[in-house]
């Protein structure tokens, strides 16, 4: 049975579902990897490198903790407004702010496998969030590198970030001359 897509619209306070009909339905994206409740597992997009101009698309396929898998992660605000990114061949509706993430990092980085929560999460199955999200101190921990994405760039976050950069140098200087 086909039914309508639905693609999540996020606030600080609420999770607003909208319909639309250019999107896959959510059980045709993680039917085809399935996380057994109460494994220890959980799904990973492998991110494709192409180029920055080519719409954003990855596979995801279910590794178990236990195995010491090779992944990073990233945290990031869900924020508001919509894209979209291709998963397992089907179009899936992402925030903005995670559409751009994800863009940088495979600008930076090129093939990348991450766990993104909005992504490798059915957000539709209750059921799967509960059991996934009691996972979530263990992701972050297992990751190879956990990415903190704050937003797109402008020249008063580059000159913080540069200000920052600075500050363990600066302390390490005033330690050693004590």
């Amino acid at each position: 049975m086909l039914t309508t897509p639905i693609i999540p619209t996020v606030s600080p306070l609420q999770c607003k579902l909208e319909r639309s009909s250019d999107l896959a339905p959510m059980d045709d994206i993680y039917r085809s990897a399935p996380v057994p409740p109460g494994s220890r597992s959980i799904r990973v997009l492998d991110l494709e490198a192409h180029s920055k101009s080519e719409k954003l698309r990855g596979t995801l396929r279910v590794v178990r903790l236990s195995e010491n898998p090779k992944f990073t992660t990233i945290s990031y605000v869900w924020g508001s407004g919509t894209s979209e990114i291709s998963v397992n061949g089907h179009g899936l509706a992402i925030t903005v702010n995670c559409y751009n993430a994800l863009t940088a990092l495979r600008t930076q980085y090129g093939v990348l496998t991450i766990w993104v929560d909005s992504i490798c999460i059915n957000q539709q199955d209750e059921a799967e969030k509960s059991d996934q999200i009691l996972l979530m101190e263990e992701i972050y921990a297992w990751a190879e590198t956990v990415y903190i994405w704050f937003g797109n760039g402008s020249d008063h976050s580059y000159a913080a970030m540069e200000c920052l950069l600075m500050v363990p140098k600066k302390f390490q200087c005033l330690w050693l001359t004590r």
